[in-house]
């Protein structure tokens, strides 16, 4: 009705799980994959965000910081933004489609830990911001799916927006899904630290996944 055309894009090796040195498959986990491209597809169920909130994030509602986030999601994407007030709810709703921690300020509670565990096990996807040096109390579920974020802050002596050499100016990135609307876009990324890979904890064949960035500023950085 729109006159828009909608296309999704679905490597092969998305499909399956195995050992590409031997051909060998172990498993095949492309229905659940399927499924979801046709409902994107499709256009008929809008994707629900909730972004987490009573521990001093970051709102989608501060202009300042996160309006252009928030118009990418809503009006490029069609993303509907939700509020999750952790301390409420016994588990993450089945809406769920992204659940969004957007530089917590004070550290969860254990129950909501698990909240967040329950979630990533049942194939949920999390995107998580942080203040650098900053603890949440969520360290342990970040090893257990792979990642540990630093201490220490990135400098960069050449490419930085004056005095401060970890205000990092990106100037040129690869081009990616996430980041289709910003080619040719200079944007300032402060305080951020490495975040090393480390041996994954959980079941490898977890469908859940994780995207960290630090410290936003009207950006998202994977």
């Amino acid at each position: 009705g729109s006159g828009k055309t909608n296309k999704k894009s679905i490597e092969l090796q998305q499909l399956y799980d195995g050992n590409p040195q031997t051909g060998e498959m172990l498993s095949y986990r492309g229905e659940p994959i399927l499924v979801q491209a046709i409902r994107e597809l499709s256009g008929g169920q809008k994707r629900i965000l909730y972004e987490t909130e009573g521990h001093h994030e970051i709102p989608t509602e501060d202009t300042r910081q996160m309006g252009v986030l928030r118009n990418f999601l809503t009006l490029n994407e069609g993303i509907e933004i939700r509020k999750l007030p952790l301390a409420d709810y016994k588990s993450v709703p089945v809406d769920c489609d992204i659940l969004m921690v957007m530089a917590p300020g004070r550290p969860f509670l254990q129950h909501e830990v698990d909240l967040f565990r329950e979630y990533l096990e049942r194939g949920g996807s999390l995107l998580v911001a942080l203040r650098p040096r900053l603890k949440t109390g969520l360290e342990d579920l970040f090893l257990e799916y792979g990642v540990k974020p630093g201490d220490g802050l990135v400098h960069d002596a050449q490419q930085f927006l004056p005095p401060r050499p970890t205000d990092l100016l990106v100037r040129q990135f690869s081009a990616h899904e996430i980041n289709r609307s910003m080619v040719n876009v200079q944007f300032r990324m402060p305080d951020s630290c490495a975040v090393d890979p480390v041996e994954r904890i959980v079941d490898s064949m977890n469908d859940a996944s994780l995207v960290f960035c630090l410290k936003p500023v009207g950006y998202v950085h994977s």
